[in-house]
């Protein structure tokens, strides 16, 4: 954020049940993604199908 002037506060670090994915909640300020975006997840993928299970 040095140069971009883009900064996230975090209120919080939580870990799943079997400690391999965290989760932060932050108050964002400025963009997160290197493309400008708030986030980086904002592609759709089209080819995705919810009547589908796995």
């Amino acid at each position: 954020g040095a140069t971009s002037g883009h900064f996230q506060y975090v209120h919080s670090l939580t870990l799943d049940c079997d400690l391999d994915t965290m989760l932060a909640v932050v108050d964002q300020v400025g963009a997160a993604c290197h493309t400008g975006h708030h986030s980086c997840f904002f592609q759709i993928n089209k080819e995705f199908d919810p009547k589908i299970h796995h």
